[in-house]
């Protein structure tokens, strides 16, 4: 990526439990993508779940989700996806995390180099995806 790299700013009332419960969310993501494992990244999301990726239509609730994910991560090798973050905002039991990832591979799905929105829910097993959003960066 060829922008300079930024720390995360975290915005609103956040433990430090909270931000390493976030960043071990995060990094259960990358680590499902990249070991293709739908099961896995289905268990870091809320029931209710929402993705919108370009090039598919919206997906709903956990199952939904992960059969989409099960089509998706058995098609494409995701090894190498990078993630960076660049704001964490929390407002109530919600927060959204925005920044830029970088994927190894282009698809007519997938662009290299994507920005996303990740809302989470602070939920009585811990963080959880809500909303998976991202888009090709320029």
């Amino acid at each position: 990526m060829q922008e300079e790299r930024q720390e995360v700013t975290w915005i609103g009332s956040f433990t430090p439990d909270d931000r390493a419960q976030i960043e071990q969310l995060r990094a259960g993501q990358l680590h499902a993508i990249q070991a293709g494992d739908a099961d896995a990244y289905t268990q870091l999301c809320a029931s209710d779940v929402c993705s919108l990726l370009p090039g598919h239509d919206l997906v709903i609730g956990r199952d939904a989700f992960h059969a989409f994910q099960t089509r998706v991560l058995g098609t494409i090798d995701f090894t190498g996806i990078q993630k960076h973050p660049v704001r964490v905002e929390r407002s109530g039991d919600l927060a959204i995390e925005i920044g830029r990832q970088e994927l190894p591979v282009a698809t007519a799905t997938f662009a290299t180099r994507q920005k996303y929105t990740h809302v989470m829910r602070k939920t009585p097993e811990g963080w959880r995806f809500v909303v998976l959003m991202s888009n090709a960066s320029g």
